[in-house]
Parts: C-alpha cells; structure tokens; sequence
C-alpha cells in the first residue's frame, strides 16, 4: 500500500464508498452542507484548497487501485498541530483503516513536523473509534454538537500520543 497526493479522478472511487447519508456525514461532517454529493463536488472543494499551505488530501493505493483516503490540515498558525479528516476506505477491504491511520501519523510527525496529531469522531461511529485506539489514538475532549439528519450528533476529539525521547 501507498500513500500519495489526491488527484482529480481519484475522487469517483471514494465517492462511490458512500452509500447511504449516515455514512456521508460520519465521513464529511457538514463540511458539504448536503447529500449526496458528486465526484465534482468533492474536487471542487478540494480545489478550493489547492494554494493553501495547510490543506493536503491523500489517497492510498494498492497495484494502482484505490483503496483509501484522508486528508491533513494544520489547525495552528506555527504549523505544529495536524488535524486528520476525511478518512475513508473502500468497505471490501478489512482492517485497513488502521494501516491508514499507522501511515498518516507517521507522515504527520516526521513529514509535516506535527508534535500534535489528532481527528475528530462521532460517537455514533463505534468501529471507526476501535480503529482509532488501536493505533494509538486516546479520547479527548468533546466537540461541539453538529446538527445532522434531525438530531444533534456529538463528536470527541481523538489524540495520538506522540512519544518524545
């Protein structure tokens, strides 16, 4: 498996994962502010981004084949603190998005310089939570409720501890 920069026709793999709209907003949030969305949208969005200095989506392959996403923003001005958002992998493929989020943290610290790495969660998402801790990701404190589909769903910020020699 690799890890390399998003490109354009990547994004018609990775919207093709999303089934249903719970799935969607565990994904995105309300980043997209509706449901569903098209490979178009998602390249807009991304294009947006495109000269910022603090946004970098990724997709993971195997033999040239899509198999996951994520992307890496920076959250703090000194550029220390590296959020990742956006995970998603294809459903056939079982236990990858641990070996994902093993790559990302290590891009994350030794890349991009994070001395912070963390991801938000929904509660509501009990697997991806699993996921997270078996990589090493500790619950943090707890985000401000988002309204989606007609209810309030609540979210933890997750933490990778990052050991210092």
């Amino acid at each position: 498996m690799q890890m390399r920069p998003f490109i354009d026709q990547d994004a018609k793999t990775i919207v093709s994962w999303i089934k249903d709209e719970k799935t969607f907003f565990q994904w995105s949030a309300s980043v997209y502010g509706f449901y569903p969305i098209s490979p178009q949208d998602m390249i807009d969005l991304y294009r947006l981004h495109q000269e910022d200095n603090w946004f970098f989506p990724f997709t993971f392959v195997q033999e040239h084949t899509v198999i996951g996403h994520l992307i890496f923003r920076y959250t703090n001005p000194a550029y220390t603190h590296v959020r990742i958002g956006f995970v998603i992998k294809d459903p056939n493929i079982p236990h990858l998005g641990g070996k994902m989020l093993e790559m990302a943290v290590l891009y994350a610290i030794e890349f991009l310089g994070a001395q912070q790495v963390d991801l938000g969660v929904f509660d509501n998402n009990p697997r991806a939570i699993a996921c997270y801790k078996k990589v090493g990701f500790e619950i943090g404190r707890e985000e401000e409720p988002i309204p989606l589909m007609d209810s309030l769903w609540t979210s933890h910020q997750m933490v990778y501890k990052i050991e210092r020699e």
